[in-house]
């Protein structure tokens, strides 16, 4: 797929509207810093909000958006999520192990926001645990955190459609590779000059540039690094331990990888949120084998889920979701 003008908006909303385009629909842009637009045709006009669009009710939206109700409808579906336990802003001082049923390693993250934020990973112990919560809780806004077991599998997002997967990406974590004359921050900096990540946010270029913040330099010091050490000659070093969208990622299309019956999980939570069109974040260590095999859990539900990991993977094959989103609410 040929480059996008990238404008002073999502990346997913361009992505739309040059689909839009291509196949003959009408375009009114109603605000850029909103991500506010119209699609139409003779007959119907759609709006959209970047991808989100009347086809999910605002109901099944704000369940998606809460990870616990979200757990809660799973499991009554015999759905396997992650062990997971609920603290409240509150509590956050008195945090014990006793109340606590998982083992570690164990990860926290607020209960209702996405894109990685305030998620924090590989907690081994109390003392983690509490730096951890701090951290999920570092935004007022946040009330309530969820604790649970760290899957430690491979990352997948499966995108549905009108109860038929259309799209599947393995995100994989951002990583440097030495060539033993730059340090890890000049390594990072010129990873970041790749025209794909050029954009006036985390959001608005195919890829989001590395961020150097206390994350990605606590991610090295696990790995006895730090940002002067001049990486050897091919020597490649995760930056950062997660792979969401806000903090650089790499993306392998997996569409025509997934195994039926993991297609068929994903499908079943779907219909039974009703969300039309969703993104659901999948681990497991093979994505092509049964599921049984492998115990894989679904992480979360998104009702608005970006798009361009599809559109631009870094490897294999590109999967045209705003198309086939866009011949769904216009057949």
């Amino acid at each position: 797929m040929q480059n996008l003008l990238i404008k002073n908006w999502g990346i997913s909303s361009q992505i739309i509207v040059s689909e839009a385009k291509k196949i003959g629909l009408s375009v009114k842009i109603l605000s850029e810093d909103n991500n506010l637009f119209f699609v139409s045709n003779k007959e119907k006009k759609v709006y959209f909000k970047s991808v989100d669009c009347w086809i999910n009710s605002s109901f099944w939206l704000k369940v998606a958006d809460n990870k616990e109700l979200t757990y809660i409808i799973a499991q009554q579906n015999n759905i396997r999520v992650p062990k997971s336990t609920y603290i409240n802003r509150s509590q956050l001082n008195s945090v014990s192990e006793e109340i606590l049923w998982i083992q570690y390693p164990v990860i926290s993250k607020p209960i209702d926001w996405g894109h990685g934020d305030g998620v924090s990973i590989n907690i081994y112990d109390m003392n983690g645990l509490k730096k951890g919560l701090s951290y999920s809780f570092s935004d007022s806004w946040v009330t309530r955190v969820v604790v649970q077991e760290q899957i430690s599998w491979e990352d997948h997002r499966i995108i549905v459609l009108n109860w038929k997967v259309i799209a599947v990406s393995k995100r994989i974590p951002p990583y440097v590779i030495g060539n033993g004359k730059d340090s890890i921050e000049q390594l990072i900096h010129i990873e970041n000059t790749n025209p794909g990540r050029w954009g006036k946010s985390d959001h608005d270029s195919h890829m989001s540039p590395i961020k150097i913040d206390e994350e990605l330099e606590s991610c090295l010091a696990e790995q006895w690094y730090s940002m002067e050490y001049i990486l050897e000659d091919w020597n490649k070093i995760n930056v950062r331990k997660n792979a969401n969208l806000s903090s650089w990622w790499l993306a392998i299309d997996m569409t025509d990888n997934i195994h039926l019956s993991i297609q068929q999980e994903a499908i079943k939570l779907a219909k039974e949120v009703w969300l039309k069109f969703c993104g659901i974040d999948y681990f497991c260590n093979d994505i092509s084998k049964e599921l049984s095999e492998w115990k894989g859990a679904i992480i979360e539900i998104n009702a608005t889920p970006w798009i361009r990991m599809h559109h631009f993977p870094s490897k294999w094959k590109s999967r045209n979701v705003a198309w086939l989103l866009l011949k769904e609410l216009f057949s």
